[in-house]
């Protein structure tokens, strides 16, 4: 396909679906061999910006926000209960989500608080990030192999409502009220 049939087919593609300018920049940025590449790579970007649980068939860019801090006092990981003491450094880990197509902007209920070991552990990606919104807030702390996440502790740390996504612009009280 030459380039110019492309650019026919992305504008075809996003009007018929109502596509956010983001994927279609992302879209106009990659190259094609053939159409079927092209229904393939916007498969795989429908798959990586949907949400299916927090915010159903919407198109959301997650931001993983990592901050490396220096401890003043000593404090216990959120995510494993390991002591971390002052003078050490460690992550806070504040995502914030937002919404393609209406432009609004969510961040987290609360700042969760990590020790070094376990920056690897956290969500990177929307569909991990609603696995662990998912597990905390219907009480299922059952941890697999593949992690060493304590989401129980996370949960009786920070509370069960630590990844509950709030606007931006919107205070953190009546957001509640709101999703109440």
């Amino acid at each position: 396909m030459n380039s110019e049939e492309i650019y026919i087919l992305i504008q075809d593609i996003a009007k018929e679906y109502d596509l956010p300018i983001r994927i279609v920049n992302i879209l106009k940025s990659k190259s094609f061999k053939s159409e079927k590449d092209f229904y393939k790579v916007l498969e795989d970007i429908l798959i990586k910006y949907t949400s299916n649980y927090l915010f159903p068939n919407h198109l959301i860019s997650f931001y993983p926000q990592l901050r490396e801090r220096k401890a003043s006092k000593n404090f216990s990981c959120d995510l494993s209960g390991i002591p971390i003491y002052s003078g050490r450094y460690y992550y806070t880990y504040h995502p914030f989500l937002e919404d393609l197509k209406s432009g609004k902007v969510y961040v987290t209920q609360k700042e969760i608080k990590t020790c070094i070991d376990y920056v690897d552990e956290l969500p990177k990606d929307l569909f991990t990030y609603e696995e662990w919104y998912y597990r905390l807030k219907n009480c299922y702390y059952e941890n697999d192999l593949s992690n060493n996440v304590d989401l129980y502790h996370l949960s009786t740390k920070l509370g069960d409502n630590c990844l509950e996504p709030y606007e931006l612009g919107i205070s953190k009280k009546r957001s509640i009220r709101l999703n109440n």
